[in-house]
């Protein structure tokens, strides 16, 4: 019995191993070997910048301005929103003479639904969607346009710079997070395999769109329909816009479950990608940076039990000590609300896979999250 326990604890071990050191060693090997560079050069085609809003009274003045400054000679600006009952249509009504187009959802729907129903009205040939909290560089649009020189992309990233990263360790760690996870992102483009973008900016062809399931999130679809149909997604490091992160733990928490609860599901309604028959590149890639990822605290959960019957053992007695001791050390910033980023590291590893142990939980329970609620 001892040998089926051993097993256990070495193949979930190495599963979390894999997913957080492995699959990185691998894919910038592989970026390294078989790079498949983009024909980017200077074009201009139309683009339609539809910004999602949700009683956004606060910002989307400001968002409109930063979208009217842009560096793009032929731009439409969209303001999808989704029910909005504060001043937030009547700011964007005040826009109308400078060409900015209301696209408003009478029945609370979510951000998704308003998208799908601006994305009907834009005429560009580009379809660029962003948050209205996220501020774009001037020369933003230009630099992701140009990506679409190439016949073989169909949706386009830019990077995502957090202004507020040193407000809080909360902050400070998921920063880290981001560069670790931009870095990702980064190479996966660079081999041909990248499936992901940030829901808060991403473009796409026009041709390529398709109208994505209320009850999933439009960034996690988007770039999945796109490789479905034979194109590619990719990076841009060079086009840059800005955000800022939610400040507390809670609401961290809140954001990564709805998140998970969506993308997960979302991810497993395109089965046709998964199938590493097809292509091998990006089922590898979906499989190691989401769902194993996501599925990484019930091994956690898995190497502890396990552990617990292998006590005879010397070496799986300190595994045991070693495992409860970086649990205790997460709950130093909650006991003693400390402020040293460093205590924080294991604390935000854990509401990490927390977030998405509920999240997996629900959505395989059939748990729908609808209803947008931006987190502030």
């Amino acid at each position: 019995m001892d040998g089926f326990w051993t097993y256990t604890f070495g193949l979930c071990a190495g599963i979390v191993l894999y997913v957080y050191l492995g699959y990185p060693l691998l894919l910038s090997l592989f970026a390294r070997l078989r790079p498949k560079p983009v024909d980017r050069a200077e074009i201009t085609p139309p683009v339609s910048l539809i910004v999602a809003a949700h009683n956004e009274e606060k910002v989307i003045g400001q968002k409109i301005e930063n979208s009217l400054a842009l560096d793009y000679p032929n731009l439409e600006i969209i303001v999808a929103s989704d029910c909005s009952t504060d001043r937030t249509d009547e700011i964007v009504a005040s826009y109308k003479d400078r060409g900015v187009r209301l696209y408003r959802q009478e029945e609370r729907r979510g951000k998704t639904a308003a998208c799908n129903g601006a994305a009907r009205m834009a005429k560009g040939e580009v379809l660029v969607f962003t948050d209205a909290t996220a501020m774009l560089r001037k020369d933003c649009l230009r630099t992701i346009v140009r990506n679409f020189n190439d016949p073989k992309v169909g949706c386009v990233c830019p990077r995502l710079v957090y202004k507020n990263t040193s407000e809080s360790p909360v902050t400070e760690n998921e920063g880290f997070y981001w560069r670790y996870e931009t870095w990702l992102r980064r190479k996966e483009s660079l081999l041909g395999s990248l499936a992901f973008v940030s829901g808060a900016c991403f473009a796409v062809r026009r041709e390529l769109h398709r109208p994505v399931e209320p009850e999933y999130d439009y960034d996690c679809i988007c770039p999945l329909d796109v490789l479905a149909q034979g194109y590619r997604v990719v990076y841009e490091p060079e086009a840059v816009f800005y955000d800022t992160l939610v400040s507390t733990a809670k609401d961290d928490l809140r954001a990564r479950i709805r998140m998970i609860v969506k993308d997960f599901a979302g991810t497993l309604s395109r089965g046709r990608l998964l199938d590493p028959f097809r292509n091998f590149l990006i089922a590898w890639t979906i499989y190691s940076h989401k769902l194993l990822r996501w599925l990484v605290p019930f091994f956690l959960v898995a190497m502890i039990a396990s552990n617990v019957f292998l006590l005879k053992s010397h070496i799986f007695k300190i595994f045991l000590f070693s495992q409860i001791a970086f649990y205790l050390w997460a709950l130093i910033p909650v006991r003693l609300k400390a402020k040293n980023g460093l205590f924080h590291v294991p604390f935000h590893f854990c509401l990490m896979n927390l977030a998405a142990f509920i999240g997996v939980c629900k959505a395989a329970t059939g748990h729908k999250v609808p209803v947008w609620q931006p987190v502030r």
